[in-house]
């Protein structure tokens, strides 16, 4: 590879990202990854409502996808699975775990939203809730920080994270 110009490594692997690409949303197909009759893939989450591929329009094949695609897929980067995210992940990476864009609810109403947004909530949405915020514990994963804020609500404890 060393006598091979950047240019040309960059759009093959640009190529390479394109043929990995689920035609719904757009980012490299995550497990379990569907095809269709044409060959085209989408993740598994993304071809849940579908009938036939957006791309083609053909039935979506029970023919399980090539090995040699399955290694490609998984080698790629991937965004995290967590919505506005916008991190890449590799497999081995404890991100999507620690996500702050991960869904959780307010266990004082239910209120549906990110992790990250939680203790912001709770201070407006719960006024005579003591949240105790100033005491913060940071864990290192992997190189990145992540900052959680405990949260004290009768008698329940929850927390907010944020990298």
């Amino acid at each position: 590879m060393d006598n091979v110009p950047q240019d040309m490594v960059n759009r093959s692997f640009q190529k390479i990202l394109d043929i990995a690409r689920c035609a719904v949303c757009l980012e490299t197909a995550r497990p379990k990854i569907v095809q269709c009759e044409g060959e085209h893939i989408l993740c598994g989450v993304c071809s849940k409502h579908l009938k036939e591929c957006p791309t083609c329009k053909r039935p979506f094949s029970r023919a399980k996808l090539a090995r040699i695609m399955s290694q490609v897929l998984d080698a790629l980067p991937k965004l995290c699975k967590h919505t506005n995210c916008g991190v890449y992940v590799s497999g081995d990476d404890e991100h999507e775990k620690w996500c702050g864009f991960q869904s959780t609810l307010c266990a004082l109403c239910g209120w549906p939203g990110a992790r990250r947004d939680i203790l912001s909530h709770v201070q407006r949405g719960h006024p005579s809730v003591t949240v105790h915020s100033e005491r913060k514990s940071v864990l290192k994963i992997k190189g990145q920080s992540l900052v959680i804020f405990p949260i004290s609500a009768f008698g329940m404890f929850f927390g907010q994270c944020s990298i």
